[in-house]
């Protein structure tokens, strides 16, 4: 908790100014992305559990070795087995942060408060659901499966993704709203989170934000500029306890 606290604890108007934005977006993206495989998971847990109930499931056989361990494959490090539920509630509590710096959010311009343009989770959820596929992925499958066979799999995969928003769309954007509220409470309390694991993942976002921060702004502002060096100044601190193991 204490690294998660260092670097928002170092955060004021000007540093927020500069990356805010982008790391809104970023960590928003997250939270549509966890929440959005909490969804899927729980979905087929449903079905598998009706599946179940009806007979036509397929019970599933575990091999053990002498010692009764259970035998995998899989990575079991640390990181990769929190869980998708907390993976997404680190999303919100990030998302509930800057929620609560209002001062963040607004402005004094020609005596008159303005306020800061921020990402709408339901014009988000809409994009990150119904992405197309890009110019290079429609030009790959020109290549590949020739521009029928290719034309007719976007259009299916169309409407595949305006099926996955009908299901999906609504319930994600309330369940982003709702945990960015404080949400998270009510299934689990911080203290059962991976704090080491949240606190190199907010790092790794964040730094890249601060970084590009702190080359844009000289360059474009100058090296001179008081509010520039303070600015600067003050980013490079937050990109310091970023990098501590």
């Amino acid at each position: 908790m204490k690294h998660i606290n260092d670097m928002l604890g170092l955060f004021d108007r000007d540093c927020w100014t500069r990356v805010g934005f982008g790391w809104e977006k970023s960590t928003l993206w997250k939270a549509m992305y966890w929440g959005f495989e909490v969804l899927k998971e729980r979905d087929a847990e449903a079905q598998a559990l009706k599946d179940n109930v009806n007979g036509t499931g397929t019970d599933v056989t575990e091999n053990t070795d002498a010692d009764g361990a259970y035998e995998t494959e899989e990575d079991v490090s640390p990181y990769v087995a929190i869980s998708k539920i907390e993976r997404f509630h680190w999303a919100c509590y990030i998302l509930n942060w800057m929620d609560d710096n209002e001062e963040f959010h607004a402005y004094i311009k020609n005596g008159n408060e303005c306020f800061r343009h921020r990402p709408n989770v339901a014009e988000e959820v809409g994009k990150f659901l119904l992405k197309p596929f890009s110019e290079a992925e429609n030009r790959l499958m020109v290549e590949a499966l020739g521009e029928q066979y290719a034309s007719n799999w976007a259009k299916i995969a169309e409407k595949e993704r305006k099926a996955t928003f009908e299901r999906y769309g609504s319930e994600l954007e309330d369940m982003i709203s709702d945990t960015r509220s404080g949400g998270w409470l009510d299934s689990e309390t911080e203290t059962d989170w991976n704090w080491s694991a949240f606190g190199e993942d907010v790092a790794k976002t964040l730094a890249v934000k601060v970084a590009g921060a702190m080359e844009y702004l000289p360059k474009k502002y100058g090296y001179t500029t008081p509010w520039v060096i303070s600015t600067c100044g003050n980013l490079a601190m937050i990109e310091k306890v970023c990098a501590v193991d």
